[in-house]
């Protein structure tokens, strides 16, 4: 008998776990693909339908797609890459108005969209939807987003699609691990185009807010992580990256550098190891098909 209570228990924690996709406007789950035109990942550009957001096991709430790192204790670094498109609002978040039954919301995909352009007047402030990655949903019972949750959106959920070149190392004498991003790998209408992050049109640009997320984690999404920052120029790379924990002969640590959600690793560390420096190739962690 307490076998079987168990397991009611633990299907019915599954069935009301929160998750959020990115889907159209047939309530279709749809990945985004980089527009080689424009150089963003946007509703309608190239292959792209328009897009929304869908909510589930969370109720009605405000809603935006972003890159992010969650520090523990409440503490998340992140970086909004979708906005309000309805006339006269200069929110940020979308509220999941379509009530799609089985606990699911979902946003009017004519109220939501993936970010063209930078827009700091918001709250919170929107950057581009300019790099590949899976993105968090986060959601508030408020437009300004105030005290806010987030879901994971996987795979096969809708990501951006592509990939980045990455490189590590850790020194035992500060603590820190070297981050780096040499390369970028677009999905695009047309094939996949590879860029470097300081290239004046795919790349980096604080003035335009095309910016990314580095982050140390020992998950590959970002949701246990011990540092975390927003990478504005390619002048920022490579970036230190703080373990925050103690090493010792007896203690190793496997961590992944995660760029907008994809994580790149683990890397082994550990207090007598000779090799500190690691090169990863084009390919997250359990990509999508």
């Amino acid at each position: 008998m307490m076998k079987k209570f168990a397991i009611l228990i633990l299907v019915f924690g599954l069935a009301f776990s929160q998750s959020a996709q990115i889907i159209d406007n047939a309530n279709t789950i749809q990945d985004v693909y980089s527009s080689a035109a424009y150089k963003v990942y946007v509703d309608t550009f190239g292959t792209n339908p328009d897009f929304g957001m869908r909510l589930c096991s969370a109720g009605q709430k405000y809603v935006a797609a972003v890159y992010s790192a969650n520090l523990g204790g409440g503490n998340y670094v992140y970086e909004a890459i979708s906005k309000n498109l309805t006339t006269g609002s200069s929110d940020t978040l979308v509220y999941t108005s379509n009530n799609l039954g089985g606990g699911c919301f979902a946003t009017p995909v004519d109220a939501f969209a993936f970010s063209q352009f930078r827009d700091f007047t918001r709250t919170p402030r929107v950057y581009v939807s300019a790099f590949p990655g899976r993105v968090h949903a986060m959601y508030s019972n408020s437009a300004d987003g105030s005290s806010p949750s987030f879901v994971g959106v996987n795979f096969a959920e809708g990501w951006l699609r592509g990939s980045y070149s990455t490189t590590r190392s850790f020194s035992e004498a500060t603590g820190n691990v070297t981050g780096d991003v040499t390369s970028i790998t677009f999905e695009t209408d047309i094939g996949s185009i590879s860029r470097s992050p300081s290239d004046s049109d795919w790349g980096l640009n604080s003035s335009t807010g095309r910016s990314m997320l580095l982050a140390l984690c020992s998950d590959d999404f970002g949701d246990t992580c011990s540092d975390a920052k927003v990478i504005n120029s390619s002048g920022q790379l490579p970036t230190q990256l703080k373990l925050n924990q103690p090493t010792s002969d007896s203690v190793i640590y496997n961590r992944y550098l995660v760029v907008d959600g994809l994580g790149y690793g683990p890397l082994c560390i550990g207090a007598d190891l000779t090799l500190v420096s690691v090169s990863f190739s084009n390919n997250p962690v359990n990509p999508g098909q």
